[in-house]
């Protein structure tokens, strides 16, 4: 190799070098060869209360559905009563339970955790099941059907001895997940002591017994 091909392999080999080293330098400081740092990521939505409020509400659906449920097996076994003394029901009766089932089915559509919508549909239950009741008993004054359901029912307040459904429970507080049942309505009556702020029961008095009733047993 004479000393001009030396000279020029020199030169290759110190800007090799130098290219190298720059590289090098650039993958020590290049943003993405580096680990990046984030900043904890915030939702705008607070998840936390959102789950609370969603837990809340199925709480109160299932709450409410559990009460219709009693109220639809309490007009079950009415009827029940009533074919076995019977023996069956007539076309007329028929076309009437098959109307009870079908508006029923279409109440329970509804918003289940609001109070106002399952108070409305436990009055037209409580309806229903006098209307029932009538059969049995031959009272032709509470009319010859069960009417249509409707959710506009207003809101009313109660005093003094008022009528409830036959068989509603009273219970020891006003929650009926927590509440002990400790008593049964056998005679039709309470007397109000006090409405529950805040809930939808009355404190109220039966044969020296005093609890609670959800304000849905309450017979207008």
């Amino acid at each position: 190799m004479n000393s001009k091909s030396f000279f020029i392999f020199n030169e290759y080999v110190l800007c090799l070098l130098f290219l190298l080293s720059g590289l090098n330098s650039f993958a020590q400081t290049s943003q993405y060869s580096s680990p990046r740092t984030y900043r904890e990521y915030t939702s705008p939505y607070n998840l936390g209360v959102i789950q609370q409020t969603m837990i809340y509400k199925q709480q109160q659906a299932d709450q409410n559905r559990y009460l219709i449920d009693c109220e639809v097996e309490e007009i079950l076994d009415t009827l029940d009563e009533i074919a076995e003394l019977t023996d069956g029901f007539n076309q007329s009766q028929m076309n009437i339970i098959k109307k009870f089932t079908r508006q029923l089915n279409e109440s329970l559509q509804c918003d289940l955790s609001n109070g106002a919508n399952a108070r409305s549909i436990i009055k037209w239950l409580n309806k229903c099941h006098r209307y029932f009741r009538s059969w049995e008993d031959g009272d032709n004054s509470i009319g010859s059907d069960i009417g249509e359901y409707s959710s506009n029912i207003s809101v009313k307040e109660y005093s003094g001895k008022v009528s409830v459904s036959k068989f509603a429970p009273i219970l020891d507080s006003p929650d009926s997940n927590r509440g002990k049942r400790i008593a049964e309505v056998r005679n039709g009556s309470v007397t109000i002591l006090e409405k529950v702020s805040n809930k939808n029961y009355y404190k109220v008095s039966y044969e020296g017994i005093i609890g609670y009733i959800w304000r849905a047993f309450i017979n207008d």
